[in-house]
């Protein structure tokens, strides 16, 4: 089921916000997301058909179980893990995996550029191929304190998930 094009507008605003949030700040509030939520909630009641909580409920869960691993894994924080979530709110299920593999193209372009404007490609790379590693020999993904990986920094993720909200979504609009 498509999601209504008002929860689409809604969500893309939201993504945009969270974005802007993220430059300015490196921070995703939770002043931001919380109230998206109920939002999202309350518009899929106001329709008066109640069936349409269901979608939104299954969205957030999604949203949320979809970036649950990195967030563990330390690879993103808690506003993304939360934007997501809400998002999924607005959206459903399947459109907030269309926004999560969208995200997941742009955050590896922005990861890469950063790292090539900062000259450490090599070291992301090395990075990546280790984890790869660890995956393939069937052990953890988690990395004990002991032996982390050399940081490459952080990059604002709410500005992929905006990117990867904005390109799954108005496509659809027309």
């Amino acid at each position: 089921m498509k999601p209504e094009p008002a929860l689409v507008v809604l969500a893309c605003v939201l993504a945009l916000a969270a974005a802007l949030f993220d430059l300015r700040s490196r921070r995703i509030p939770n002043a931001l997301t919380y109230p998206a939520v109920i939002v999202a909630f309350g518009l899929r009641a106001l329709s008066g058909n109640l069936h349409l909580l269901v979608p939104g409920l299954l969205g957030l869960a999604v949203g949320f179980l979809l970036i649950l691993p990195a967030y563990l894994l330390r690879a993103m924080g808690a506003g993304d893990l939360k934007l997501m979530a809400a998002l999924g709110a607005f959206l459903g299920p399947k459109a907030i995996l269309t926004v999560f593999l969208n995200s997941l193209i742009a955050g590896g372009l922005i990861a890469l550029m950063y790292l090539a404007l900062r000259g450490e490609l090599m070291v992301g790379l090395r990075n990546a191929l280790g984890l790869v590693a660890r995956l393939l020999r069937r052990r953890s993904a988690y990395v004990p304190p002991e032996q982390e990986w050399i940081s490459i920094g952080k990059i604002p993720y709410g500005v992929a998930i905006a990117i990867g909200t904005v390109s799954a979504l108005l496509p659809g609009l027309r």
